[in-house]
């Protein structure tokens, strides 16, 4: 339905994109190099620099990377949220297609009928039937919409919520990523410890990701949700046709009811 499982799945990348993709190679970079700072070559400092060096460098290329992927899945958003209008789009065209067909058909059946008889009591018994028919069907069409209406909110909303928190979770692992490289880069400044500042930096790259994975995991499915929404419209959906059927019949017990009157009043009165 919708396609929500597609949606869905696509939620769920953008968040798996950020941790995986993005955030490993920071992590990686954090525990490299681990004797660059032990006094090799011209001594502790010179592996700090050197280190420091590369995170900058680094750092920067990470972040521009984060901001493109954020920029093509807010894209690929776009892209299937167009695509659920579109598929909406094209089931209310098909219902008001079948309606106008159903209106015809009805319409034709009533007018043969009206040939069929030629008292008045009965051609007026005819015209309170369609009265009543089409009364039923307005009604039909009212319940449906407004179920139809309630579902498509609640789904979007849901949708969005969804879309929202988990945008917040991307966008606050960002900003705590980003706090973890300016502190790197500022103790690069103030000290020559690299040891100290890899572990301090990995330390804040894991405590990003695990809380950008927490975040997600509490962040209600949509699938769950659209679920009971389903189950509402469709218990809308039966009432609406229940209802329908009980007034087409009572409507059809109306007519039979006033057709027997008619004959029964026109064999009175042939046999006078």
């Amino acid at each position: 339905m919708m396609k929500m499982n597609y949606k869905k799945g696509l939620l769920a990348a953008v968040v798996c994109a950020l941790v995986l993709s993005l955030g490993t190679p920071l992590i990686s970079l954090a525990q490299a190099d681990e004797n660059s700072g032990n006094g090799q070559d011209n001594g502790q400092n010179r592996g700090a620099n050197v280190w420091c060096e590369r995170l900058t460098d680094y750092a920067a290329k990470f972040m521009a990377r984060v901001e493109t992927r954020r920029g093509k899945v807010t894209a690929q958003k776009t892209g299937v949220e167009d695509k659920i209008q579109g598929h909406r789009t094209e089931i209310d065209a098909r219902l008001a297609e079948i309606r106008a067909k159903a209106e015809t058909k009805r319409l034709e059946k009533l007018d043969a009928l009206k040939k069929k008889v030629s008292s008045e009591a009965k051609k007026t018994a005819i015209t309170a039937f369609q009265a009543a028919v089409q009364k039923a069907v307005a009604d039909r069409q009212a319940a449906v919409d407004a179920a139809q209406k309630a579902y498509r909110a609640s789904v979007d909303g849901a949708i969005t919520a969804r879309k929202t928190a988990i945008d917040a979770a991307a966008a606050n692992y960002q900003v705590a990523v980003e706090a973890a490289l300016a502190k790197a880069k500022t103790d690069c400044t103030g000290t020559s410890d690299a040891a100290m500042i890899r572990t301090t930096l990995r330390a804040g790259l894991e405590a990003a990701k695990e809380k950008l994975r927490s975040d997600r995991a509490a962040v209600e499915r949509v699938g769950e949700k659209i679920q009971s929404l389903t189950d509402t419209r469709k218990a809308a959906l039966k009432k609406a046709q229940d209802d329908f059927l009980a007034a087409l019949n009572t409507a059809k017990t109306e007519l039979k009811t006033a057709f027997a009157a008619d004959t029964e009043t026109a064999s009175s009165t042939d046999s006078e």
